[in-house]
């Protein structure tokens, strides 16, 4: 069965298991381990130390409708929230990734930026290597939410730190160190040298979409809501302290 999964990047090492090392993969194949099963997991996405994710998916070698709640409650920092009893290779599907930029608000320039990154390019400066094919094609878009830009990166398949590397790219375009031309022959293939991934901590796997659909386990989604609501509270707290601390005169 498949079951989709959410969590916070912050926790863990990334979701690839590691020795010594806190990670998603690690705590699903021992909570998995604790209710009898001793497998594998197969996810759609590998996402690296530091990102979070909405939604990924998970294939394990299981056929049980209340797995969800039972793993959740075995687990902290990892909601299992869906499930569907298809049979499909989790990697085929499309990704919705969301990254998030402080700063950036001139609607012009970032529509400049998402249209020069969008459709097929050769990303091969924007990952960090490895890869015979480095041709890649994805729809970038844009939102401001209060002061906040979201970008959106939609697509089939993405190069290792391919989205953060892009991210950089659209920064350099943006604040003027690199030119639309520049970067447009970048994208082409022209060798420029490696561009560096930005942080982490802002990327969000956001969903997956397949050609069917998932049930939700209600228990877990409230479970994650609740602690997503805590969550909130206390950085709404926080971002409120360090706006006192911004206006201190002394």
């Amino acid at each position: 069965m498949m079951l989709k999964i959410a969590y916070l990047g912050e926790k863990f090492h990334g979701f690839a298991k590691q020795p010594g090392l806190k990670t998603v993969e690690g705590d699903l194949l021992r909570a998995l381990g604790k209710i009898g099963y001793n497998t594998r997991v197969y996810p759609a996405s590998r996402t690296d130390k530091g990102v979070s994710a909405l939604c990924n998916v998970v294939k394990v070698p299981i056929q049980r409708e209340n797995v969800c709640r039972i793993l959740t409650a075995l687990l902290e920092d990892i909601w299992v929230y869906g499930y569907s009893f298809n049979e499909w290779n989790p990697r085929h599907c499309t990704k919705h990734y969301i990254y998030f930029l402080a700063g950036y608000n001139k609607e012009k320039k970032l529509k400049e930026c998402c249209n020069l990154f969008s459709g097929i390019h050769d990303f091969s400066a924007f990952s960090r290597g490895g890869y015979s094919n480095t041709v890649r094609e994805m729809n970038v878009s844009f939102q401001i939410k209060n002061g906040t830009t979201l970008l959106h990166f939609t697509g089939k398949s993405f190069l290792w730190e391919m989205i953060r590397r892009c991210v950089t790219g659209m920064s350099m375009y943006l604040s003027g160190i690199k030119t639309e031309q520049e970067l447009a022959a970048i994208l082409e293939g022209t060798p420029a040298g490696k561009i560096p991934p930005a942080p982490p901590e802002h990327l969000l796997l956001a969903d997956l979409t397949y050609e069917f659909s998932f049930f939700l386990d209600q228990f877990s989604v409230e479970r994650m809501k609740k602690e997503f609501h805590s969550r909130y509270k206390f950085h709404s707290v926080k971002k409120a302290m360090f706006e006192e601390l911004l206006n201190f005169e002394k």
